[in-house]
């Protein structure tokens, strides 16, 4: 006997099926399992009809589109271009562009005690960078084991973008890190 795999006509066949052959009044669990025995393909090939019918929802995964591929490979993604060096007075002479990605520039962290009127705060919490051209605003990264309360006077070099705020540059710090005192 062949079994459709139409889910309408096999749930009509399966109930007809079942319908036909009830148990009696009064029958026991022999003559259940005798009914049961004899309905068995037909409750297989609904449960099998309802379970494929429900795999192209369960592949298709949330609000029906297909789920991501696992392993897939994609291109790697150009390099960013490396941090352009740079002196304070570059930075605010417009010699490296504020949009340029990213600038390097080492100097002096002098913390919240250093004065600087060629650049605004852009948070509370910027600091100090002097060096030998001029001094500028760093927000964002604090150099690590440095106090901004308590400089003294440590070397850092501070990687970041240049942004303009208040009418005024300011470097926003990606990487800070401590250099040798030597000049």
């Amino acid at each position: 006997m062949a079994i459709s795999l139409n889910r309408t006509a096999c749930k009509k066949t399966c109930s007809q099926n079942l319908n036909t052959r009830s148990l009696p009044a009064g029958g026991g669990a022999g003559q259940f399992l005798t009914v049961l025995a004899r309905n068995l393909k037909w409750i297989a090939a609904l449960v099998i009809v309802t379970v494929l019918s429900w795999v192209p929802a369960f592949a298709m995964g949330q609000g029906g589109q297909a789920p991501s591929e696992q392993g897939t490979v994609s291109a790697p993604a150009s390099p960013a271009p490396p941090p352009v060096g740079a002196t304070v007075k570059e930075i605010l002479t417009g010699s490296v562009k504020v949009s340029s990605p990213e600038v390097q520039v080492q100097g002096v962290f002098k913390g919240w005690k250093g004065t600087c009127p060629t650049s605004t705060l852009l948070t509370r919490s910027d600091w100090v960078l002097e060096d030998e051209t001029g001094c500028i605003h760093v927000s964002g990264l604090l150099p690590p084991g440095l106090s901004p309360a308590r400089p003294n006077n440590e070397r850092v070099m501070v990687t970041g973008r240049v942004v303009r705020s208040k009418g005024s540059l300011v470097l926003k710090a990606t990487v800070v890190t401590k250099t040798a005192n030597d000049r």
